[in-house]
């Protein structure tokens, strides 16, 4: 059998710097850390079981924390509502933790309690409030619906939550 020599090739700066950033990046993505994608599926298929609500996307940052105790913010998108801040903190290893207040809403509800405050207020019986038919939102959330006057004129109004209660503010002119 042949002798088998081996061969060295010489190492240039650039192929080490290389070799470098290599391996600087796998150690930040592989290694047991947390990866953004397994945050962003957990937090739309459970949030959205949790609310009955369709979630559209969920976006978590690019780099994660890796220390336990450490946390940071997911922002997931609901279909017709506004989107929802996910406070999410590292675990253990390469586990994590997130929890939300949010509900869904009716918009019938919403249109129920809120519509009869703007009536009065605004004094226009004939005024009549839609909302999306149903939204989840975080307490403090918004929800973005839609006023007509009796004289038919259309405005964008906010309805912000707060537990049971809610504010609205016409955005018109």
């Amino acid at each position: 059998m042949p002798d088998m020599q081996r061969r060295r090739f010489p190492r240039s700066a650039p192929s080490l710097v290389a070799a470098m950033l290599l391996a600087a990046s796998l150690a930040g993505c592989g290694g047991g850390g947390i990866s953004p994608d397994d945050v962003e599926a957990d937090i739309s298929s459970r949030l959205g079981n949790e609310v009955g609500a369709t979630i559209e996307d969920v976006r978590c940052p690019d780099s994660i924390p890796s220390k336990p105790g450490e946390t940071f913010t997911c922002t997931a998108f609901v279909r017709g509502g506004a989107p929802i801040e996910v406070p999410v903190t590292v675990s253990a290893g390469a586990s994590f933790e997130w929890h939300v207040d949010a509900t869904s809403r009716a918009g019938a509800d919403v249109v129920a309690k809120v519509q009869p405050q703007m009536r009065d207020q605004l004094n226009d019986p004939g005024l009549t409030l839609s909302c999306p038919e149903t939204t989840v939102v975080a307490d403090g959330g918004q929800i973005d619906c839609t006023a007509v006057d009796s004289q038919g004129l259309q405005e964008p109004v906010t309805v912000e939550v707060h537990g049971d209660e809610y504010q609205w503010e016409v955005l018109g002119d």
